[in-house]
């Protein structure tokens, strides 16, 4: 472990899964008393819980956990829009800390320009345009950047290279 600028530990071994670092954060926000970061953490610990329990007890690799943390940092960017629309900023604030927290165990995620350049390369690679292609981009291109970009951006990236309206 070595200490943060924020006076947290942190695990600095990269080998380390992120399943045993959440374990590990957990119990730093336990000691520290962070009552935010432990409540978010044992929440991302049920999740994988019931992942695990799901899939019949087969141990989670890395990218199993990047699926359900992602799937968590969705839930939470739709309830922020959802406080949002209904300007309730006290809560969306919660979120908006939570979400910061979920958001430290996802891979770094990838800018609209870098996402760009990928879906450009793909589809100069399979040859095709037009609308009628999105499928077939999206399809080759979503497996390459899981993880790392939001589908909903994918998307809005591929009709911008594809000239969809």
């Amino acid at each position: 472990f070595t200490r943060c600028r924020n006076g947290r530990f942190a695990v600095s071994n990269a080998s380390v899964s992120i399943e045993d670092r959440i374990s590990e954060d957990l119990k730093v926000a336990m000691r520290n008393g962070d009552t935010l970061r432990r409540s978010v953490l044992r929440l991302i610990r049920s999740q994988l819980q019931y992942e695990f329990i799901k899939r019949g007890r087969e141990p989670l690799a890395d990218e199993d956990v990047i699926l359900v943390v992602s799937q968590m940092v969705r839930q939470y960017k739709e309830t922020i829009a959802i406080y949002q629309s209904q300007n309730r900023t006290d809560l969306e604030d919660g979120e908006e800390n939570a979400l910061s927290l979920v958001m430290e165990y996802m891979p770094s995620q990838l800018s609209r320009e870098e996402l760009l350049t990928a879906v450009v390369r793909k589809v100069q690679e399979l040859g095709i345009s037009g609308p009628s292609a999105k499928g077939k981009v999206m399809a080759q291109i979503m497996p390459d950047v899981k993880g790392r970009a939001d589908g909903s951006l994918g998307g809005a990236v591929v009709d911008e290279v594809l000239g969809v309206s």
